[in-house]
């Protein structure tokens, strides 16, 4: 029995999914949205976010695989019970949004963003330098993302 997989995402994105699925899943007939024959068809859907309309055009949807950070970008209320939900974890995805917020964090720390503007404008003031103690990080949440970004402080 064939499994049909829909990848809704860039093209090159979509060439890398489909052919890692190729290499250990030989069965899998994939699709890349908008290319898509037979909607019936399409078991699992592999999505940054949901299309409008899904669960009318994707009837027998049985598992949505976000390629998010997260899923906070989709409206998991919308989803149907009988529909399963995976947030796919890649340590490469923690460890660099980790990086980032921490590479934000300290911008707004050192004033980065003031001096980036001084230079625009061709002037010169130092701003004194608040230390690190003194400074206070709020993490919204602490999931996965939240305690690694907690854990690079």
């Amino acid at each position: 029995m064939t499994t049909h997989v829909l990848f809704r995402g860039p093209q090159s994105r979509n060439d890398n999914w489909q052919t890692l699925f190729a290499d250990a899943l030989p069965d899998v007939t994939w699709h890349h949205w908008p290319h898509v024959e037979n909607k019936a068809a399409i078991e699992l859907m592999i999505v940054w976010k949901l299309p409008r309309d899904y669960q009318q055009d994707y009837p027998n949807l049985k598992v949505i695989f976000s390629v998010g950070a997260g899923v906070d970008q989709l409206d998991l209320a919308s989803v149907p019970e009988h529909i399963q939900v995976v947030r796919m974890l890649d340590p490469g995805i923690t460890k660099g949004m980790s990086e980032f917020i921490a590479m934000h964090v300290l911008n707004i720390h050192r004033d980065t963003f003031s001096y980036i503007n001084a230079n625009k404008n061709a002037t010169w003031q130092q701003i004194p330098t608040i230390p690190s103690k003194k400074r206070r990080v709020g993490i919204f949440g602490l999931g996965h993302l939240g305690q690694a970004a907690a854990k690079r402080f």
